[in-house]
């Protein structure tokens, strides 16, 4: 008898991943090489040289937010280096269609913390460097211009601005129309109509508080539940943050601790600056959200030479 593992997981996800590259190909041609320099991201989207329709753009989100760290674990926990630098390099493709930073900073996250979590005492480890690097990064921002610009792009994009955006989303939705459910569903299901179809509401913010209406003031879920429902929306929103984690630690038990870090690092990280509740229902997260329910570590199909002479499914 000859064991042949297959899992329709990485069949669709690999079948989705290349499709998307193909049809970028087709519709934009070869991407130019200008968002090899993060500084150039933000003329590359203003161009408006690359266009997606509005479902092509749900499928780029979720190949990038779900796919792509599902494949980088897999490989890189199975040792399968080959295939985690060929899924790598179809990212590095997309962004430089999209040009958008946090695209590439999914796989190299992804890498890094996977890699990283196969090491001998990685908790340890891990925190010693964080604090380390963040002091360093703190203290030395007006000394070193590489340190500078890792702060800005790590510390103070991630942790302070986004932080900063929280109190100024209070204080606007402690006076402004909330949204309810606005934005969650398609429309052809569910037409919730938006109090702010004529601007969105993150350029009203940046416009009164930062005085930069061309900006979108983007920051976390904390702040979406409140946008939402008000502090009743909050806790809210923690508790389906809480039970997302609970299923990540049930995902570990049931295949492996470095793969369900990398499955699920960049759903946390992302929830920073993005927002849960719109991602999880008919968005890119509730992929995410069936994986980590219903995945199990691999699926056999029995084959005796030389015909099929029985099906066995077996999950273990």
């Amino acid at each position: 008898q000859i064991y042949m593992r297959i899992n329709w997981w990485w069949i669709m996800g690999a079948g989705l991943l290349v499709f998307f590259i193909v049809y970028r190909l087709l519709k934009n041609g070869l991407p130019t090489l200008k968002a090899l320099n993060i500084y150039n991201v933000y003329e590359l989207r203003s161009s408006d040289i690359y266009q997606l329709n509005k479902y092509a753009s749900y499928l780029q989100d979720t190949i990038i937010k779900v796919i792509i760290p599902i494949l980088l674990s897999k490989y890189l926990v199975e040792k399968r280096y080959v295939k985690s630098m060929i899924v790598f390099a179809l990212e590095l493709i997309i962004y430089l269609y999209a040009g958008e930073k946090s695209f590439l900073f999914v796989g190299i996250m992804v890498i890094g913390v996977v890699g990283w979590s196969m090491r001998k005492n990685f908790h340890k480890n891990f925190w010693a460097c964080f604090l380390s690097a963040s002091i360093v990064s703190c203290f030395g921002v007006n000394i070193n211009s590489i340190i500078k610009n890792i702060y800005s792009i790590i510390y103070r994009r991630v942790m302070i601005d986004s932080a900063c955006n929280k109190f100024l989303y209070y204080d606007f939705f402690k006076t402004n129309p909330r949204e309810g459910w606005a934005g969650v569903f398609p429309r052809w299901l569910i037409n919730v109509t938006s109090n702010y179809s004529d601007m969105h509401y993150s350029y009203l913010i940046a416009a009164k508080y930062h005085d930069r209406p061309e900006m979108q003031a983007n920051t976390g879920f904390l702040a979406e539940g409140y946008l939402r429902w008000g502090v009743l929306g909050i806790f809210v929103v923690l508790i389906v943050f809480a039970f997302c984690l609970e299923l990540i630690d049930g995902l570990q038990e049931r295949t492996n601790y470095s793969f369900a870090l990398g499955v699920g690092i960049n759903f946390v990280f992302g929830l920073a600056d993005g927002h849960l509740v719109n991602t999880m229902i008919f968005g890119y997260n509730m992929v995410w959200l069936f994986f980590v329910l219903f995945y199990k570590s691999g699926t056999f199909i029995t084959i005796k030479k030389p015909f099929l002479t029985k099906i066995r499914l077996k999950y273990r």
